[in-house]
């Protein structure tokens, strides 16, 4: 996709934008994405970032604890690496 953690200006204008946004939040490869007013309201931008952002509905703290089984693989995984380091 080419897009990284940032800003990326969408308009930029010399006269304030009118109206709200409200709230816009999503993903963008793979990244949490929000759109927002910036310079006042005179421009209009993506930001990216790779932890959430504040207020965005779309995100769950249980989203980010990993099932049983996938935590148990990696338990293991490292549990094998710290073995095999002490041999």
């Amino acid at each position: 996709l080419g897009v990284g953690i940032g800003d990326y200006t969408l308009f930029n204008t010399s006269a304030p934008i009118t109206g709200s946004l409200g709230n816009i939040y999503g993903t963008v490869g793979g990244l949490f994405a929000q759109i927002a007013f910036a310079d006042g309201t005179n421009d209009i931008i993506l930001q990216l970032n790779s932890i959430p952002f504040p207020g965005d509905p779309s995100v769950n703290f249980f989203d980010f604890i990993p099932e049983p089984s996938r935590a148990m693989l990696l338990l293991f995984g490292f549990s094998a690496t710290v073995l095999r380091r002490r041999r």
